[in-house]
């Protein structure tokens, strides 16, 4: 995954066009992942600050490219949500066991979706920074390099990933430190639990049966274009009914 450092979106443009000169078979990048701040540094891109020299290349690496991949982190609360005290990062009271864990494993596994009964927690899921804006810099950056006009249809699909990527210091990269993960969250629910007083928070029977995940969610393109609101100051999306796919870390 791409994590643009700085503030100049031209270090993606340099990226594409020396992985393309490397690449042995002249193909370029196929899949492309960013998280949000780096699809927020493509406003910085103009038409006219992209060298010539790294016009054609560029062009044909964005035409070649298969999939974009929109990657929503979502940090410490996307699982143990503490309502309106969390401010602008959860907007119920729950132990959420249905987000994904973020993972630094190196292969993964999609399943077409999510084979768990997630449905009761995507009702209100908390997003932070809007995801379609990510859709928007994307279209943006392809403007800026063909001028609104593709003499090749591109062939990619838009999508976007979703997980918890936490600050605690526990990184889930095999079984060990994601049963280390789930020690250290299940401390501090209970510690937030009795320290907000909310020992009157039972969890249903049937939601601790929900095992996690590590890995991500997988959403098409259109999910966030409209299934987006404001409440109580919280940016949520209603995802009821979506059926996201599961992209599943292989822990060793």
């Amino acid at each position: 995954m791409i994590d643009i450092k700085g503030d100049n979106g031209g270090l993606l443009v340099d990226f594409l066009v020396d992985f393309k000169a490397y690449d042995p078979k002249n193909i370029g990048v196929l899949q492309l992942a960013l998280n949000q701040k780096s699809f927020q540094k493509l406003h910085s891109i103009t038409a006219e600050s992209i060298p010539k020299q790294a016009q054609p290349p560029l062009a044909s690496t964005l035409v070649n490219l298969r999939s974009i991949w929109a990657a929503c982190l979502l940090h410490c609360g996307a699982r143990t949500m503490i309502g309106f005290l969390s401010g602008t990062r959860n907007y119920e009271t729950k132990l959420n066991r249905s987000m994904p864990i973020f993972s630094f494993a190196p292969e993964f596994e999609l399943l077409e979706s999510d084979p768990r009964a997630i449905e009761p927690d995507l009702g209100r899921t908390t997003v932070f920074r809007h995801p379609k804006r990510m859709k928007e810099a994307w279209e943006y950056f392809e403007k800026c390099v063909f001028g609104g006009k593709y003499d090749q249809p591109l062939q990619r699909t838009f999508s976007y990933v979703m997980a918890e990527l936490t600050t605690s210091p526990v990184m889930v990269a095999d079984k060990g430190t994601m049963k280390e993960y789930l020690s250290v969250e299940a401390e501090r629910w209970a510690a937030n639990a009795t320290f907000l007083c909310y020992d009157w928070w039972v969890e249903p029977e049937d939601r601790k049966s929900i095992l996690s995940a590590a890995g991500m969610w997988l959403f098409p393109g259109d999910t966030f274009d409209k299934l987006i609101g404001n409440e109580d100051g919280k940016l949520v999306a209603n995802l009821k009914g979506c059926k996201p796919g599961l992209l599943v870390a292989r822990l060793a």
